[in-house]
């Protein structure tokens, strides 16, 4: 569904290779992708935008996988999920991305540059 470099240098987009209703029934009914879904509803729109690039760091944050001390504490990398600037949250992707003091300054960075707010 996302865009891939091929042997020949080249880039092809998958959803369009594809028939784009079979993917977005196949992406409706998988059940392990809860997290992404929640930000891409509709794969089509997704695979043709004209902004961004998918990067390690953006797959990462949307899959909830990482460095984030709820995602290594599920593997006994570190003792608690806690965030280390909140007492009882969660530090996973969505407090992160949304709630962490940490990042205020960057999230209103972005909401300026974007003129609404980035979550």
């Amino acid at each position: 569904m996302e865009r891939r470099t091929r042997k020949t240098g080249g880039t092809e987009n998958i959803a369009r290779r594809d028939n784009p209703k079979q993917w977005q029934q196949k992406w409706e009914a998988f059940q392990k992708g809860y997290c992404t879904q929640r930000l891409i509803h509709q794969l089509n729109d997704w695979a043709n935008r004209k902004h961004g690039e998918v990067n390690h760091y953006l797959t990462q944050m949307m899959s909830y996988h990482g460095c984030s001390s709820a995602y290594l504490h599920r593997f006994k990398f570190e003792e608690t999920a806690e965030c280390p600037s909140r007492y009882r949250a969660p530090d996973d992707a969505e407090h992160g991305s949304s709630h962490c003091s940490r990042y205020d300054e960057g999230r209103r960075e972005l909401g300026n540059r974007l003129g609404t707010s980035p979550t």
